[in-house]
């Protein structure tokens, strides 16, 4: 229902679909028309950047927020086992003392 109400019978090109149309997937776009649509546009190598030779991986290794969520996670999770085994010994302890 929700996904209805977002593309609303539309085709792959932006255009409402008549009931009269066949429905069949259309390829006549290429992938640069596809991509210049999504507003993501086909790759510039004129003006090529250090981040651009690095690949996905290292613009994503190079991004501060990542290396910022990775140390919280470490934290956290380090937090967590470290709670969850405390307690496990101290309920054990206290059941062994009874």
């Amino acid at each position: 229902m929700a996904l209805w109400y977002v593309f609303r019978s539309k085709t792959e090109d932006g255009t409402s679909q008549k009931s009269s149309e066949s429905i069949s997937p259309r390829f006549d776009n290429s992938s640069s028309d596809c991509l210049r649509e999504a507003g993501e546009g086909p790759p510039d190598n004129a003006g090529e950047d250090s981040t651009a030779s690095q690949g996905k991986f290292g613009q994503l290794m190079s991004l501060k927020i990542v290396h910022l969520l990775s140390a919280f996670i470490i934290v956290y999770v380090g937090t967590e086992v470290t709670i969850g085994g405390m307690s496990r010994t101290i309920v054990r302890l206290q059941i062994l003392r009874f």
